[in-house]
């Protein structure tokens, strides 16, 4: 299991120390000897990603135990757990995670013995090594998970389930080989990371390199400080990167042509080339982004390929140690997750994708009937759903089980949640747990009865901070809710009481809850720019009061967004511990106010912004408008099965017209049927740096195209909206700021409202169906004979409503009017 034929070479990097495969393996002999007599038979490690762990983990295959791997950010309760049901008589742990286990201690129902790291007796004198004897079909690890159904179940893979899968990536396709250097960032307990980043490595001769933290920060910095080939990862992370990159290629006209360019042509080594500089920040020598434990987003996915890297997807789950497909080098496909591991098999079944193989586990741990559920004649079962190509290129469509799996790829069953907050919270009638927007959502039906009578009037703030908030403080940090709704009806369930969370996300759109009521005087420069940064970056509302944990809910990958940009813009150093101990925005904002060694410019108040805007000068559009009109509606007629009505509906003076976003069509399709003098009087907006060419940008302005720099002059670009109705012209924008890329709704922004609201303008709502069919976001040819369908409803009339209530009303009627 570790490869002995580079003794003398490096094994192990961290940021302060090289440790070589000798001094490793004689540091895992040193902790085998600790319980070598003891003949225990499973040990427990419950520790932060270390070489310590490394090296306790490797002891117990060095005394024929099986590990238990446990998730350090783990509640006491869920600890208990796990070592209740499968009782390792050992338990590894650091300091850091020492009061943990003592709580956690309390609750179990047997003797445990524990080994501190810092209190374990080392030397450096190089002993003799010892290798792993191991029987290949004897159980080599326990890792807990979800699984499907029920409670946390105990997963267990023999050395042979993990040696297929080290076999299929290391002789069958040779991905991982000898002296290759794998990034560790990711916690160890989960399986993708101990296979991928920890074991396989190891077993091949290769080398780790150890991350300080998560941190994306922290990850590039160990990146240009090695020759790191590959880097094993979720999703989340990729499009961190992603996001940081590719708003400065698009800051520059160069960059965003040569990208272009790169992805036309397709061709690996010149985009190596062309941005040579993206890939010295990753070192200059990475080959490989894995990424596993949940779908990447496409556009990330191709980003990355388009530069020069290669991007390889896989599919699997702990049952299967952990890969059921993975994607070949030379055949890389965005948005599939590749062929089968060799020496396996896969299937659809009634839509379900099901594997068989060597890889697949033996069954969890003292759960006959649950190990009966998901193996069936070898096969497992996976709740999946999917479809397999010609060339066995197997894509995701959808999940069969109700377990919610994170954006970071950890999953958690929420029947767990559900029945807690009902059998331990009185006036909890019935509730139901699904993920909303990224966050972990509670759907409340209140008893409001009990509520009454015990005169609790704010039932909103009683089930925020009486339950789920109490509720919270004992949860492991993703378990927590993060968004809670209150419904006055039933919740939908089957007639046998199944939840049926298909119609979650209907209810929710119903049941929309403010949860920022509060209003406040509490206003700095440090908290405008804060809350500017928290606005754009996560999409999250914020106010003076609002819970950091609850209120925001941010995971742990936002936080140390949030921790590296406060260092940035204020110069003050705050760690992922302190900012945990600021329970709520404005403790933070004061901190880092009395602090500060610098500051950035923040934001200012957007209806101020409306209020204070000054005429602008509008060119007259181009006689050649009518003809171009002319010319597209005839192209339109003949390309696609175009249908528009409602157009009366569009009232005389200034107004906003807001249609749905479903293709980069969306413009010509509202506009080009439009009758000639509303045409004229409607204007729209582009940003800056799609039309640096004078002559385009000169084009643009000749027909009602408002040329702004958008990002870096939001403050303009709204004066410029407001000064445009306030002539009394009309105004074209899309509420949801950004393409589908699902075919529904997505969330609404508020802009055009606080417009509408401000200055007391109506709004048209507009329903765009069949352009994501036929022009979806990728697509650059829209498919011919599609059936288009524009429709005008009549406008909604500013009749005191705030801004919410517009962009509520607005999101109803559209909806209504796709259904139709």
């Amino acid at each position: 299991m570790i490869n002995q034929k580079f003794q003398n070479e490096i094994a192990i990097i961290t940021a302060h120390n090289k440790i070589t495969y000798k001094e490793f393996q004689t540091k895992v002999n040193q902790y085998s000897k600790l319980y070598s007599d003891k003949n225990y038979k499973k040990v427990a490690i419950f520790a932060d990603n270390s070489p310590e762990w490394i090296y306790s983990f490797y002891s117990a295959w060095l005394n024929n135990c099986i590990a238990v791997p446990i998730d350090s950010m783990s509640s006491e309760k869920d600890i208990a757990y796990i070592l209740n049901d499968c009782q390792p008589e050992l338990i590894f742990t650091n300091k850091e995670r020492q009061i943990t286990l003592d709580k956690a201690i309390k609750l179990i129902d047997y003797e445990l013995d524990i080994k501190i790291f810092s209190e374990v007796p080392l030397d450096d004198k190089i002993e003799e090594i010892r290798e792993i004897e191991y029987d290949k079909y004897a159980t080599a690890v326990i890792i807990y998970t979800s699984g499907t159904t029920g409670t946390p179940k105990g997963v267990m893979l023999s050395f042979n389930n993990i040696l297929t899968n080290i076999d299929g990536v290391s002789n069958k396709i040779q991905i991982y080989k000898p002296r290759m250097e794998i990034l560790v960032f990711l916690p160890l307990h989960h399986i993708f990371p101990l296979l991928g980043s920890m074991v396989a490595p190891l077993a091949v001769g290769g080398v780790i390199v150890m991350s300080s933290s998560m941190q994306a920060s922290d990850i590039l910095a160990i990146l240009e400080q090695n020759n790191v080939n590959l880097i094993i990862s979720v999703p989340r992370v990729y499009e961190l990167f992603y996001k940081g990159i590719i708003a400065k290629i698009n800051s520059s006209f160069v960059t965003k042509t040569l990208l272009k360019i790169t992805q036309k042509i397709g061709n690996r080594q010149l985009s190596k080339k062309v941005f040579k500089k993206i890939h010295q920040k990753f070192g200059g020598n990475l080959k490989y982004m894995i990424s596993g434990g949940a779908a990447l987003n496409p556009e990330v996915g191709g980003f990355f390929h388009s530069i020069g890297f290669e991007v390889l997807e896989g599919f699997g789950m702990t049952e299967a140690a952990p890969m059921i497909t993975f994607t070949r080098p030379e055949n890389i496909v965005i948005g599939s997750v590749g062929q089968v591991l060799p020496g396996s098999e896969m299937a659809i079944k009634d839509g379900e994708i099901i594997a068989k193989g060597p890889q697949i586990m033996q069954g969890y741990y003292n759960r006959e009937q649950e190990t009966a559920d998901v193996l069936k004649d070898g096969w497992l079962y996976t709740g999946d759903l999917g479809a397999i190509d010609a060339h066995g290129v197997l894509k995701i469509t959808g999940r069969r089980k109700e377990i919610i799996i994170f954006p970071n790829g950890k999953n958690l069953n929420p029947v767990q949640l559900e029945e807690d907050l009902q059998l331990n919270y009185a006036y909890v009638k019935d509730v139901a747990v699904c993920l909303h927007d990224d966050l972990l959502t509670a759907i409340i039906q209140p008893n409001y009865d009990e509520l009454k009578e015990n005169n609790i009037e704010n039932d909103y703030n009683y089930f925020k901070n009486e339950v789920i908030s109490k509720m919270n403080e004992n949860l492991t940090p993703y378990k927590k809710i993060m968004k809670i709704f209150l419904s006055e009806e039933d919740l939908p369930r089957t007639r046998i009481g199944k939840i049926k969370r298909f119609e979650l996300p209907k209810l929710i759109d119903k049941k929309q809850v403010t949860t920022t009521t509060e209003t406040t005087n509490y206003t700095n420069k440090e908290y405008v720019t804060l809350q500017s940064f928290i606005k754009d970056n996560f999409d999250r509302e914020i106010f003076p009061n609002a819970h950091l944990e609850f209120d925001l809910g941010l995971d742990s990958l936002a936080k140390m967004t949030l921790i590296d940009y406060i260092e940035k813009a204020f110069g003050v150093e705050i760690s992922f511990d302190k900012l945990l101990e600021f329970d709520v925005v404005r403790s933070l904002v004061d901190y880092i106010r009395e602090h500060k060694t610098k500051y950035s410019q923040g934001n200012v108040d957007i209806r101020s912004i409306i209020k204070s805007a000054k005429p602008i000068d509008l060119s007259k559009s181009w006689k050649t408008n009518s003809l171009l009109k002319l010319l597209v509606q005839g192209i339109f007629k003949v390309y696609f099965r175009f249908t528009t009505k409602g157009t009366e509906n569009i009232p005389e003076g200034p107004c906003l017209i807001t249609p749905n976003h479903q293709s980069y069509l969306d413009f010509l399709f509202v506009t080009m049927f439009l009758k000639k003098n509303v045409l004229n009087d409607t204007y729209a907006f582009a940003k800056k740096e799609h039309l640096k060419n004078s002559l385009l940008n000169k084009i643009a302005t000749g027909y009602n195209v408002v040329v702004m720099d958008l990002e870096s002059n939001l403050k303009e670009s709204i004066q410029s909206m407001s000064s445009i109705l306030q002539q009394g012209k009309k105004v074209m924008i899309f509420p949801e700021g950004t393409r589908t890329r699902h075919g529904g709704l997505n969330d609404f922004k508020e802009t055009f409202a606080i417009l509408a609201e401000t200055l007391k303008v109506p709004v048209v709502p507009v329903a765009i169906s069949g352009a994501y069919e036929a022009a979806p976001t990728g697509r650059k040819l829209p498919k011919m004979f599609s059936k288009i369908n524009v429709t005008f409803e009549k406008p909604i009339y500013n009749e005191s409503y705030t801004s919410k209530e517009i962009v509520s009303k607005l999101r109803k009627t559209i909806e209504r009017m796709l259904k139709h």
